[in-house]
Protein backbone atom coordinates (compact mmCIF):
# COMPACT_ATOMS: atom_id res chain seq x y z
CA UNK A 1 0.00 0.00 0.00
CA UNK A 2 2.84 2.64 0.55
CA UNK A 3 4.39 1.47 -2.32
CA UNK A 4 1.99 2.51 -4.55
CA UNK A 5 0.76 5.85 -2.78
CA UNK A 6 4.65 6.89 -3.27
CA UNK A 7 4.57 6.38 -6.91
CA UNK A 8 1.33 8.64 -7.04
CA UNK A 9 2.55 10.91 -5.03
CA UNK A 10 4.42 13.12 -7.99
CA UNK A 11 0.61 13.74 -9.46
CA UNK A 12 -0.38 14.74 -6.19
CA UNK A 13 2.38 17.13 -6.05
CA UNK A 14 1.77 18.87 -9.11
CA UNK A 15 -1.90 19.11 -8.80
CA UNK A 16 -1.86 20.59 -5.57
CA UNK A 17 1.62 22.89 -6.73
CA UNK A 18 -0.94 23.56 -9.62
CA UNK A 19 -3.69 24.91 -7.18
CA UNK A 20 -1.37 26.89 -5.24
CA UNK A 21 0.23 28.81 -7.57
CA UNK A 22 -3.08 30.07 -9.01
CA UNK A 23 -3.27 31.46 -4.74
CA UNK A 24 0.48 32.60 -4.58
CA UNK A 25 1.27 33.82 -7.77
CA UNK A 26 -2.23 35.00 -9.02
CA UNK A 27 -0.72 38.28 -10.44
CA UNK A 28 2.52 37.29 -12.27
CA UNK A 29 2.14 36.98 -16.05
CA UNK A 30 3.22 33.04 -16.23
CA UNK A 31 0.59 31.60 -13.85
CA UNK A 32 -1.90 30.45 -16.11
CA UNK A 33 0.78 28.56 -18.50
CA UNK A 34 2.67 27.36 -14.80
CA UNK A 35 -1.05 26.21 -14.14
CA UNK A 36 -1.58 24.01 -17.23
CA UNK A 37 1.94 22.67 -17.26
CA UNK A 38 1.69 21.17 -14.12
CA UNK A 39 -2.13 19.56 -14.61
CA UNK A 40 -0.89 18.43 -17.51
CA UNK A 41 1.77 16.46 -15.71
CA UNK A 42 -0.37 16.10 -13.01
CA UNK A 43 -2.69 14.03 -14.80
CA UNK A 44 -0.25 12.33 -17.50
CA UNK A 45 1.61 11.37 -14.53
CA UNK A 46 -1.66 9.62 -12.73
CA UNK A 47 -2.27 7.96 -15.70
CA UNK A 48 1.52 6.12 -15.69
CA UNK A 49 0.96 5.58 -12.03
CA UNK A 50 -2.34 3.61 -12.74
CA UNK A 51 -0.61 1.66 -14.99
CA UNK A 52 2.33 0.95 -12.99
CA UNK A 53 0.68 -0.25 -10.23
CA UNK A 54 -1.14 -2.84 -12.32
CA UNK A 55 -4.01 -3.20 -9.81
CA UNK A 56 -7.09 -1.76 -11.75
CA UNK A 57 -8.68 -3.91 -14.19
CA UNK A 58 -7.81 -4.39 -18.10
CA UNK A 59 -11.20 -1.49 -18.04
CA UNK A 60 -10.33 0.61 -16.05
CA UNK A 61 -6.66 0.98 -17.84
CA UNK A 62 -8.09 1.18 -20.91
CA UNK A 63 -10.23 4.37 -18.79
CA UNK A 64 -6.88 5.71 -18.12
CA UNK A 65 -4.89 5.49 -21.43
CA UNK A 66 -7.54 8.50 -22.90
CA UNK A 67 -6.39 10.24 -19.63
CA UNK A 68 -2.66 9.98 -20.77
CA UNK A 69 -3.11 10.53 -24.78
CA UNK A 70 -4.90 13.91 -23.83
CA UNK A 71 -2.16 15.25 -21.27
CA UNK A 72 0.76 13.93 -22.76
CA UNK A 73 0.70 15.92 -26.11
CA UNK A 74 0.25 19.22 -24.01
CA UNK A 75 3.36 19.03 -21.78
CA UNK A 76 5.56 20.34 -24.55
CA UNK A 77 3.58 23.03 -26.16
CA UNK A 78 2.66 24.71 -22.27
CA UNK A 79 6.30 24.05 -21.77
CA UNK A 80 7.69 26.55 -24.52
CA UNK A 81 5.37 29.10 -24.14
CA UNK A 82 6.23 29.38 -20.49
CA UNK A 83 10.06 29.27 -21.64
CA UNK A 84 9.25 31.68 -23.90
CA UNK A 85 7.16 33.91 -21.38
CA UNK A 86 10.08 33.62 -18.76
CA UNK A 87 12.32 34.85 -21.84
CA UNK A 88 10.17 38.06 -22.92
CA UNK A 89 7.89 38.83 -20.30
CA UNK A 90 5.91 41.24 -22.43
CA UNK A 91 5.34 38.28 -24.67
CA UNK A 92 1.33 37.72 -24.76
CA UNK A 93 -0.01 34.16 -25.23
CA UNK A 94 -0.91 33.78 -29.27
CA UNK A 95 -3.07 31.85 -30.32
CA UNK A 96 -0.84 30.64 -33.14
CA UNK A 97 1.66 29.23 -30.30
CA UNK A 98 -1.01 27.00 -28.72
CA UNK A 99 -2.33 25.83 -31.74
CA UNK A 100 -1.06 22.28 -31.95
CA UNK A 101 -2.88 21.99 -28.53
CA UNK A 102 -6.05 20.86 -31.40
CA UNK A 103 -4.15 17.96 -31.98
CA UNK A 104 -4.74 16.28 -28.73
CA UNK A 105 -7.79 17.05 -28.65
CA UNK A 106 -8.95 15.86 -31.71
CA UNK A 107 -6.85 12.28 -31.38
CA UNK A 108 -8.71 11.85 -28.07
CA UNK A 109 -12.19 12.70 -29.17
CA UNK A 110 -11.56 10.42 -32.35
CA UNK A 111 -10.29 7.71 -30.09
CA UNK A 112 -13.75 8.35 -27.66
CA UNK A 113 -16.03 7.64 -30.89
CA UNK A 114 -14.14 4.68 -31.63
CA UNK A 115 -14.45 3.70 -27.84
CA UNK A 116 -17.79 3.87 -28.31
CA UNK A 117 -18.52 2.23 -31.87
CA UNK A 118 -16.68 -1.07 -30.67
CA UNK A 119 -18.15 -1.21 -27.25
CA UNK A 120 -15.84 -1.58 -24.32
CA UNK A 121 -16.22 -5.28 -23.75
CA UNK A 122 -14.88 -5.58 -27.08
CA UNK A 123 -12.01 -3.40 -26.66
CA UNK A 124 -10.85 -4.96 -23.78
CA UNK A 125 -11.09 -8.38 -24.99
CA UNK A 126 -9.11 -6.77 -28.60
CA UNK A 127 -6.55 -5.09 -26.24
CA UNK A 128 -6.13 -8.70 -24.12
CA UNK A 129 -5.22 -10.28 -27.52
CA UNK A 130 -2.84 -7.68 -28.27
CA UNK A 131 -1.43 -8.03 -25.32
CA UNK A 132 -0.80 -11.54 -25.17
CA UNK A 133 -0.12 -12.07 -29.51
CA UNK A 134 1.33 -8.93 -29.93
CA UNK A 135 1.74 -7.97 -33.70
CA UNK A 136 -0.14 -10.85 -35.04
CA UNK A 137 -3.45 -9.80 -33.25
CA UNK A 138 -3.14 -6.63 -35.35
CA UNK A 139 -2.79 -8.35 -38.61
CA UNK A 140 -5.85 -10.51 -37.35
CA UNK A 141 -7.90 -7.05 -37.02
CA UNK A 142 -6.23 -5.24 -39.93
CA UNK A 143 -9.33 -2.96 -41.65
CA UNK A 144 -11.31 -3.14 -38.73
CA UNK A 145 -12.49 -0.14 -36.12
CA UNK A 146 -10.48 -1.81 -33.66
CA UNK A 147 -7.35 -1.95 -35.63
CA UNK A 148 -7.35 2.01 -36.25
CA UNK A 149 -8.53 2.92 -32.31
CA UNK A 150 -5.24 0.52 -31.60
CA UNK A 151 -2.77 2.72 -34.51
CA UNK A 152 -4.55 6.12 -33.46
CA UNK A 153 -4.45 5.45 -29.27
CA UNK A 154 -0.84 3.62 -29.39
CA UNK A 155 1.84 4.56 -32.60
CA UNK A 156 -0.49 7.65 -33.08
CA UNK A 157 0.55 9.08 -30.02
CA UNK A 158 4.17 8.30 -30.38
CA UNK A 159 4.24 10.15 -33.66
CA UNK A 160 3.10 13.17 -32.22
CA UNK A 161 5.10 12.97 -28.98
CA UNK A 162 8.44 12.25 -30.98
CA UNK A 163 7.53 15.19 -33.76
CA UNK A 164 6.77 17.60 -29.95
CA UNK A 165 10.36 16.01 -28.76
CA UNK A 166 12.23 16.85 -31.83
CA UNK A 167 10.73 20.45 -31.73
CA UNK A 168 11.41 20.48 -28.28
CA UNK A 169 15.30 19.64 -28.36
CA UNK A 170 15.47 22.45 -31.54
CA UNK A 171 13.93 24.89 -29.15
CA UNK A 172 16.22 24.38 -26.23
CA UNK A 173 19.10 24.06 -28.24
CA UNK A 174 18.45 27.44 -29.69
CA UNK A 175 17.66 28.50 -25.95
CA UNK A 176 20.80 27.53 -25.38
CA UNK A 177 22.50 29.68 -27.81
CA UNK A 178 20.81 32.57 -26.84
CA UNK A 179 20.46 32.56 -23.40
CA UNK A 180 24.09 31.39 -22.82
CA UNK A 181 23.60 28.88 -21.05
CA UNK A 182 26.70 28.20 -18.79
CA UNK A 183 27.32 25.24 -15.72
CA UNK A 184 28.98 27.73 -13.69
CA UNK A 185 25.86 29.70 -13.54
CA UNK A 186 24.13 27.19 -11.87
CA UNK A 187 27.00 26.61 -9.58
CA UNK A 188 27.22 30.09 -8.81
CA UNK A 189 23.57 29.92 -7.87
CA UNK A 190 24.16 27.38 -5.32
CA UNK A 191 26.93 29.01 -4.16
CA UNK A 192 24.68 32.02 -2.67
CA UNK A 193 24.53 33.91 -5.68
CA UNK A 194 21.71 34.88 -8.71
CA UNK A 195 20.67 32.64 -11.49
CA UNK A 196 18.11 33.45 -13.98
CA UNK A 197 14.93 32.19 -13.86
CA UNK A 198 14.64 30.39 -17.54
CA UNK A 199 17.70 28.56 -16.67
CA UNK A 200 16.41 27.27 -13.33
CA UNK A 201 13.50 26.27 -14.61
CA UNK A 202 14.40 24.47 -18.30
CA UNK A 203 16.90 22.45 -15.79
CA UNK A 204 14.43 21.20 -13.58
CA UNK A 205 12.81 20.41 -16.47
CA UNK A 206 14.74 18.48 -17.97
CA UNK A 207 14.28 14.94 -15.46
CA UNK A 208 10.89 15.15 -16.37
CA UNK A 209 10.60 15.21 -20.25
CA UNK A 210 13.16 12.43 -20.11
CA UNK A 211 10.74 10.55 -17.86
CA UNK A 212 8.10 10.97 -19.95
CA UNK A 213 10.04 9.88 -22.81
CA UNK A 214 10.90 6.75 -21.23
CA UNK A 215 7.53 6.17 -20.26
CA UNK A 216 6.03 6.82 -23.53
CA UNK A 217 8.75 4.58 -25.75
CA UNK A 218 8.26 1.13 -23.83
CA UNK A 219 10.47 1.81 -20.73
CA UNK A 220 7.49 0.30 -18.79
CA UNK A 221 8.71 -0.37 -15.25
CA UNK A 222 6.05 -1.98 -13.49
CA UNK A 223 5.63 -1.90 -9.41
CA UNK A 224 5.50 -5.75 -9.53
CA UNK A 225 8.73 -6.34 -11.48
CA UNK A 226 10.29 -3.12 -10.83
CA UNK A 227 9.70 -1.58 -7.49
CA UNK A 228 12.79 0.10 -6.07
CA UNK A 229 13.28 2.08 -10.09
CA UNK A 230 9.72 2.97 -9.37
CA UNK A 231 9.43 4.37 -6.61
CA UNK A 232 13.08 6.04 -6.48
CA UNK A 233 11.63 7.64 -10.24
CA UNK A 234 9.03 9.18 -8.24
CA UNK A 235 10.63 10.47 -5.58
CA UNK A 236 13.39 12.34 -7.83
CA UNK A 237 10.36 13.60 -9.86
CA UNK A 238 9.12 14.82 -6.71
CA UNK A 239 12.18 16.84 -5.86
CA UNK A 240 12.56 18.70 -9.28
CA UNK A 241 8.89 19.15 -9.60
CA UNK A 242 8.77 21.23 -5.59
CA UNK A 243 11.76 23.04 -6.69
CA UNK A 244 10.37 23.96 -10.13
CA UNK A 245 6.86 25.04 -8.83
CA UNK A 246 8.30 27.04 -6.18
CA UNK A 247 10.61 28.83 -8.43
CA UNK A 248 7.43 29.11 -10.83
CA UNK A 249 6.72 31.68 -7.65
CA UNK A 250 9.42 34.44 -9.42
CA UNK A 251 7.72 34.34 -12.45
CA UNK A 252 8.59 37.97 -12.90
CA UNK A 253 12.03 38.43 -12.43
CA UNK A 254 14.53 37.81 -14.94
CA UNK A 255 17.00 36.57 -12.11
CA UNK A 256 16.92 34.85 -8.62
CA UNK A 257 19.15 33.63 -5.81
CA UNK A 258 18.90 32.28 -2.55
CA UNK A 259 18.38 34.78 -0.80
CA UNK A 260 15.25 35.88 -2.88
CA UNK A 261 14.10 32.48 -2.26
CA UNK A 262 14.16 32.52 1.36
CA UNK A 263 12.20 35.71 1.48
CA UNK A 264 9.70 34.49 -0.77
CA UNK A 265 7.49 33.90 2.95
CA UNK A 266 7.40 37.43 3.63
CA UNK A 267 6.27 37.54 7.42
CA UNK A 268 8.28 34.20 8.50
CA UNK A 269 9.63 36.13 11.49
CA UNK A 270 9.06 36.48 15.32
CA UNK A 271 9.30 39.29 17.81
CA UNK A 272 12.99 38.89 18.51
CA UNK A 273 14.10 38.58 14.48
CA UNK A 274 11.36 40.74 12.84
CA UNK A 275 13.88 43.88 12.58
CA UNK A 276 16.58 42.03 10.65
CA UNK A 277 13.75 40.30 8.49
CA UNK A 278 11.85 43.55 7.56
CA UNK A 279 14.96 45.40 6.72
CA UNK A 280 16.25 42.50 4.01
CA UNK A 281 12.67 42.24 2.47
CA UNK A 282 12.90 46.34 2.05
CA UNK A 283 16.76 46.01 0.89
CA UNK A 284 16.01 43.70 -1.66
CA UNK A 285 12.71 45.59 -2.56
CA UNK A 286 14.58 48.40 -3.09
CA UNK A 287 17.16 46.82 -5.91
CA UNK A 288 13.77 46.52 -8.01
CA UNK A 289 12.16 49.86 -6.73
CA UNK A 290 11.37 52.64 -9.53
CA UNK A 291 10.97 55.97 -8.91
CA UNK A 292 7.53 56.09 -8.74
CA UNK A 293 7.09 53.25 -6.32
CA UNK A 294 9.79 55.19 -4.28
CA UNK A 295 7.84 58.45 -4.02
CA UNK A 296 4.48 56.56 -3.60
CA UNK A 297 6.55 55.28 -0.41
CA UNK A 298 7.81 58.83 0.63
CA UNK A 299 4.25 59.47 0.77
CA UNK A 300 3.16 57.41 2.91
CA UNK A 301 5.71 57.68 5.43
CA UNK A 302 6.14 61.69 5.76
CA UNK A 303 9.87 61.97 5.24
CA UNK A 304 11.67 63.35 2.03
CA UNK A 305 13.83 60.20 0.53
CA UNK A 306 15.91 62.70 -1.81
CA UNK A 307 14.79 60.08 -5.19
CA UNK A 308 16.27 62.46 -7.43
CA UNK A 309 19.60 61.60 -6.09
CA UNK A 310 18.27 57.80 -6.39
CA UNK A 311 20.10 57.06 -9.86
CA UNK A 312 23.29 54.85 -9.30
CA UNK A 313 22.87 51.06 -9.49
CA UNK A 314 25.40 51.23 -7.56
CA UNK A 315 24.98 50.35 -3.37
CA UNK A 316 25.57 54.31 -3.10
CA UNK A 317 25.49 56.44 -0.13
CA UNK A 318 21.84 57.84 -1.03
CA UNK A 319 20.87 54.50 -1.69
CA UNK A 320 21.81 53.25 1.62
CA UNK A 321 20.28 56.23 2.89
CA UNK A 322 17.25 55.85 1.19
CA UNK A 323 16.85 52.47 2.51
CA UNK A 324 17.69 53.62 6.33
CA UNK A 325 14.52 56.13 6.33
CA UNK A 326 12.35 53.44 4.83
CA UNK A 327 13.83 51.17 7.88
CA UNK A 328 13.16 53.70 10.69
CA UNK A 329 10.23 55.28 9.71
CA UNK A 330 8.30 51.78 9.51
CA UNK A 331 10.28 50.98 12.80
CA UNK A 332 8.64 53.73 14.50
CA UNK A 333 4.63 52.60 13.63
CA UNK A 334 5.22 48.82 14.53
CA UNK A 335 3.85 49.23 17.95
CA UNK A 336 0.79 51.24 16.34
CA UNK A 337 0.14 48.41 13.67
CA UNK A 338 -1.17 46.41 16.00
CA UNK A 339 -4.92 45.12 15.31
CA UNK A 340 -6.85 47.15 17.78
CA UNK A 341 -4.73 50.52 16.56
CA UNK A 342 -6.11 50.11 12.85
CA UNK A 343 -9.38 48.81 14.25
CA UNK A 344 -9.82 52.41 15.96
CA UNK A 345 -8.28 54.44 13.13
CA UNK A 346 -10.69 52.76 10.81
CA UNK A 347 -13.81 53.69 12.81
CA UNK A 348 -12.43 57.06 13.75
CA UNK A 349 -10.52 58.45 10.69
CA UNK A 350 -12.58 56.57 8.24
CA UNK A 351 -16.01 56.28 10.42
CA UNK A 352 -16.80 52.69 8.88
CA UNK A 353 -19.45 52.30 11.20
CA UNK A 354 -21.35 54.98 8.63
CA UNK A 355 -21.63 52.01 6.40
CA UNK A 356 -25.50 50.40 6.70
CA UNK A 357 -25.29 46.51 7.23
CA UNK A 358 -21.65 47.04 8.33
CA UNK A 359 -20.34 43.49 9.00
CA UNK A 360 -17.08 41.34 10.81
CA UNK A 361 -16.52 40.42 7.32
CA UNK A 362 -16.08 43.86 5.76
CA UNK A 363 -14.42 44.95 8.72
CA UNK A 364 -11.88 41.61 8.29
CA UNK A 365 -11.68 42.66 4.46
CA UNK A 366 -10.11 46.35 5.42
CA UNK A 367 -7.89 45.17 7.70
CA UNK A 368 -6.87 42.23 5.57
CA UNK A 369 -7.65 39.65 8.76
CA UNK A 370 -9.96 37.22 10.01
CA UNK A 371 -13.78 37.65 11.12
CA UNK A 372 -13.09 35.80 14.25
CA UNK A 373 -9.85 37.51 14.95
CA UNK A 374 -11.60 40.81 14.93
CA UNK A 375 -14.46 39.65 17.17
CA UNK A 376 -12.32 38.28 19.80
CA UNK A 377 -10.12 41.91 20.01
CA UNK A 378 -13.51 43.63 20.18
CA UNK A 379 -14.99 41.45 23.11
CA UNK A 380 -11.87 41.65 24.85
CA UNK A 381 -11.11 45.20 24.96
CA UNK A 382 -14.53 46.63 24.93
CA UNK A 383 -16.25 43.41 26.97
CA UNK A 384 -19.33 43.92 24.24
CA UNK A 385 -20.26 42.02 20.75
CA UNK A 386 -19.60 44.26 17.33
CA UNK A 387 -22.94 45.10 16.71
CA UNK A 388 -23.06 46.86 20.14
CA UNK A 389 -19.66 48.35 19.51
CA UNK A 390 -21.06 49.78 16.18
CA UNK A 391 -24.17 50.91 17.36
CA UNK A 392 -22.62 53.04 20.25
CA UNK A 393 -20.56 54.28 17.54
CA UNK A 394 -23.92 55.29 15.08
CA UNK A 395 -25.76 56.68 18.30
CA UNK A 396 -22.45 58.99 19.28
CA UNK A 397 -22.57 60.35 16.19
CA UNK A 398 -25.72 61.01 15.89
CA UNK A 399 -26.22 63.13 18.80
CA UNK A 400 -23.40 64.98 17.21
CA UNK A 401 -25.67 65.64 13.71
CA UNK A 402 -29.24 66.14 15.86
CA UNK A 403 -27.03 69.01 17.40
CA UNK A 404 -25.76 70.17 14.14
CA UNK A 405 -28.72 69.96 11.99
CA UNK A 406 -31.70 70.52 14.53
CA UNK A 407 -34.54 70.62 11.73
CA UNK A 408 -33.45 67.62 10.21
CA UNK A 409 -36.18 64.90 10.21
CA UNK A 410 -35.33 61.37 11.70
CA UNK A 411 -35.39 59.27 8.20
CA UNK A 412 -32.48 61.67 7.42
CA UNK A 413 -30.60 61.12 10.65
CA UNK A 414 -30.66 57.40 10.40
CA UNK A 415 -29.67 57.55 6.90
CA UNK A 416 -27.01 59.54 7.63
CA UNK A 417 -25.54 57.84 10.73
CA UNK A 418 -25.77 53.99 9.27
CA UNK A 419 -29.26 53.20 10.01
CA UNK A 420 -31.69 51.45 7.98
CA UNK A 421 -34.68 53.12 8.60
CA UNK A 422 -35.79 55.44 11.63
CA UNK A 423 -37.85 53.04 13.50
CA UNK A 424 -34.49 50.89 13.56
CA UNK A 425 -32.65 54.14 14.73
CA UNK A 426 -35.11 55.01 17.23
CA UNK A 427 -35.06 51.21 18.88
CA UNK A 428 -30.97 51.87 19.30
CA UNK A 429 -31.02 55.26 20.27
CA UNK A 430 -33.29 53.87 23.11
CA UNK A 431 -31.01 51.02 24.26
CA UNK A 432 -27.78 52.62 23.86
CA UNK A 433 -29.12 56.28 25.29
CA UNK A 434 -32.04 55.27 27.47
CA UNK A 435 -34.32 57.67 25.54
CA UNK A 436 -36.06 58.50 22.69
CA UNK A 437 -34.46 60.54 20.26
CA UNK A 438 -36.82 63.42 20.92
CA UNK A 439 -36.79 62.96 24.70
CA UNK A 440 -32.31 63.19 24.09
CA UNK A 441 -33.30 66.37 22.29
CA UNK A 442 -35.68 67.60 24.91
CA UNK A 443 -33.35 66.75 27.89
CA UNK A 444 -30.23 68.68 26.10
CA UNK A 445 -32.12 71.73 25.17
CA UNK A 446 -32.83 71.68 29.37
CA UNK A 447 -29.86 71.24 30.36
CA UNK A 448 -28.18 73.94 28.44
CA UNK A 449 -31.04 76.53 29.49
CA UNK A 450 -29.77 75.37 33.38
CA UNK A 451 -26.78 76.21 32.80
Amino acid sequence: MIWSLLIFLPCFLCLFSALALLKLSSRTDTVSLVFFLLMSIGFFLLAEACMMDRRASEVELTRVAFIRQLAAPCIIPFTIQYLRKLRHNDLVIRSMGMIWLVVPAIMTTASLVMYIMIGEPAIVSFLGEVKSKGIDALREYRGSVEHAFYILASFGLRVVLAVEFAILMGYLTYLAIKERFKFRDLTRFFAGGEAKVIHLQTILLTPVFLAIWARIFNFNFTLEQDKVICVAGALILCVFLSIFSFTALFGAKKTVSRKDMRLASRYNYNHLNKGQVVEEMMNSLLDEAETEALERVQAKIGKNLHIEEFKSEEQSPERSEIASKIFDAVTETWDEEDLLGKFQRLMRDEMLFLKPGLSLEDVADKLDTNKFYISKMVNNTFNMGFPEVVNILRVDYAEQYILNHPGAKQTEIATKCGFFSASTFNTIFKKVTGMTPKMWVAAKEASDQQQ
